[in-house]
């Protein structure tokens, strides 16, 4: 089944495999995940925050938010960096405490951290600390504020890279205390995670691209020629990185090594490239 991806705990290995049993398991939670972004989509306007815009939030390190987690979505740049404070490779790292799918609603393999236990807790919480706290995952740094792009937004401004302007949210984070006050700006300075972040648009862009070849050509493909584009797609997008070397340099050869590749299949499928829009995971 090429919706099944597999990576298990303590394997070393995060890859495409045709389990059955793992294919009913991971599609659901990615039917799972598009419902809860539904839910965020459609309380968007109440939950939307200004840079400049103060909010209350104090950690008090209860460790609330790291459990009943099944949302803590890895990116590219997320892999890496876990990667280089575990002194593991981007597989290993992958493959020792996160699980893979493909999106049900965006046909795009996605990373993310895999729950443990009665309390479905973040592998990583230990003592109620963040064992990778230097290099944890993007959206926990930024817990409680979101991030995300308005496509399709009939008012919203278009930067130069052909994207809207980023929009941040607040979500309620029923946990810590509100003995602190900072704005979004404040926030995200505390983190090191730049309010106009480079890697998060072009990974957007390259999501969107993912998913709109995929849903196009799909059909016209044999499943054995499906099985081998996801595997390389995945691949490319989270694993093929030197933690040795710069990260930036390798994104962008390997957004390069996967538009080509997507391109390939394009004609194999005897389809036009299609044009980028917003994407659901």
């Amino acid at each position: 089944k090429r919706e099944a991806v597999s990576a298990g705990p303590g394997t070393g290995a995060c890859r495409l495999r045709g389990i059955s049993g793992n294919h009913e398991m991971i599609t659901g939670k990615g039917k799972e995940m598009d419902k809860r972004l539904e839910e965020i989509k459609g309380s968007l306007e109440k939950m939307r925050i200004g840079v400049d815009e103060p909010f209350r939030f104090h950690c008090t390190q209860c460790g609330d938010c790291c459990r009943n987690r099944e949302d803590i979505i890895l990116s590219a740049w997320d892999i890496y960096r876990m990667s280089k404070a575990l002194g593991l490779t981007a597989e290993e790292a992958a493959g020792r405490d996160c699980e893979a799918y493909i999106g049900s609603g965006s046909r795009v393999p996605i990373i993310r951290v895999k729950p443990e236990g009665a309390g479905r807790r973040c592998p990583m919480l230990k003592n109620r600390k963040c064992a990778i706290h230097g290099a944890k995952p993007t959206v926990c740094a930024m817990f409680p504020i979101g991030r995300c792009f308005s496509f399709g937004k009939e008012d919203g401004e278009v930067k130069k890279d052909g994207l809207p302007e980023v929009e941040f949210i607040f979500v309620n984070p029923d946990c810590g205390d509100g003995a602190r006050t900072q704005t979004v700006r404040e926030w995200f300075g505390t983190f090191g995670i730049p309010l106009d972040d480079p890697f998060f648009g072009q990974w957007t862009q390259l999501i969107a691209h993912i998913s709109s070849v995929i849903q196009t050509i799909e059909k016209d493909l044999h499943e054995c020629l499906m099985g081998i584009l996801l595997d390389v797609v995945f691949q490319f997008m989270y694993l093929q990185y030197d933690t040795h070397k710069d990260f930036m340099p390798q994104f962008e050869r390997n957004d390069a090594v996967i538009r080509n590749t997507l391109a390939d299949f394009m004609n194999k499928a005897g389809r036009d490239q299609p044009g980028t829009g917003g994407v659901q995971e």
